[in-house]
């Protein structure tokens, strides 16, 4: 089965309200990249994202696409759509994606996406001029299967000092240096990544399981999909010439934000966690004890000491307390 084959029989277009934008261009035509951007309720700073897009200056014999992905919004994002691939220089597809959650418009995505490889980033960022022609560049130059660059901050707000680097992830943002890197652990993020489209015939889709949704600050959709390239031998490459700016409203430079992400972040690890052949007690492994008694301990002497490594520790014990309430729950429901 090939690459398209496997996407038509994923998808029906009409079942997911897909406008094609493009309509003058066949089908089947081969696409060199598809850049799938999925949004929720962004309605008033998706032109932002779309025009970055549309300005990038791209080879001419690069063919390319931009696919929108709705995921249920229920604001004006279909007429942003509509009235932005009236004007843009190339071509332009919506797609309307009811299943709440971003794994799903991600998939819906892949499946739709002419490209051979396919490209994703968010409507919240705005990629560099070159972004387009450096992925390509990045996926014909190496062996790469799946390539990622820095994730640079626009911050709305100036960021408080207890905002320190190890929290940069929840904000989703990525810098590794200016030297290309082949990565051995999964450390792209999705507003700045792109795989060969082979990759989803070979290795699946995104998890549904994972990923944000509407209430939920889950993640790690696309690190497990990493996870998996990695088992099979393929490779993964920083590319820091491709790089792209990432919008960080004030609202997430709160204590607030980064205490309720690493709650859910707790919750997801709960639901997904194998069977530990670890003892536990109230069904947490014991080894998770003995770290919540040292972060206690860790986070009580920084407290009294002004610290800002406090907050990290009292993030650990959030996270736990997320794990814990998840797994205390899933026994009151009968599982394992």
């Amino acid at each position: 089965m090939t690459v398209r084959q496997w996407r038509r029989a994923n998808v029906s277009a009409s079942e997911h309200g897909c406008d094609d934008g493009a309509s003058s261009q066949n089908r089947t035509e081969t696409t060199d990249i598809s850049v799938v951007l999925c949004t929720y309720n962004r309605a008033a700073i998706l032109p932002g994202a779309l025009t970055c897009l549309a300005a990038m200056k791209v080879a001419d014999d690069l063919r390319w696409e931009i696919v929108v992905v709705d995921n249920n919004s229920d604001d004006l994002t279909h007429t942003v759509v509509k009235e932005f691939s009236s004007v843009s220089p190339v071509p332009v597809r919506y797609a309307f994606e009811r299943k709440q959650g971003l794994s799903h418009a991600r998939q819906l995505g892949v499946s739709l996406a002419r490209g051979d490889i396919i490209a994703f980033t968010d409507d919240d960022v705005a990629v560099d001029v070159a972004w387009l022609n450096e992925l390509w560049t990045a996926f014909t130059s190496t062996d790469a299967v799946c390539v990622g660059g820095p994730i640079l901050p626009k911050w709305e707000a100036e960021p408080p000092d207890w905002l320190v680097e190890d929290l940069h992830g929840a904000l989703a943002l990525l810098e590794l240096g200016e030297q290309v890197r082949v990565l051995d652990v999964p450390r792209l993020w999705g507003a700045n990544m792109a795989f060969r489209a082979s990759v989803f015939q070979r290795h699946g889709g995104f998890d549904s399981e994972l990923g944000r949704t509407a209430d939920k600050l889950y993640a790690g959709e696309e690190t497990d999909l990493m996870r998996r390239i990695l088992c099979a031998g393929g490779k993964l490459v920083y590319y820091p010439s491709a790089r792209v700016t990432h919008f960080v409203p004030a609202t997430r430079l709160r204590k607030g934000y980064f205490r309720r992400w690493r709650f859910h972040q707790g919750e997801l690890k709960a639901r997904s966690a194998l069977i530990d052949r670890d003892r536990q007690f109230a069904r947490v492994p014991l080894h998770m004890w003995r770290y919540v008694i040292f972060a206690t301990y860790a986070w009580f002497f920084r407290r009294l000491s002004f610290n800002r490594e406090a907050f990290l520790y009292e993030l650990d014990l959030i996270e736990f307390a997320g794990y814990f309430l998840s797994r205390w729950q899933a026994r009151s429901r009968g599982a394992r």
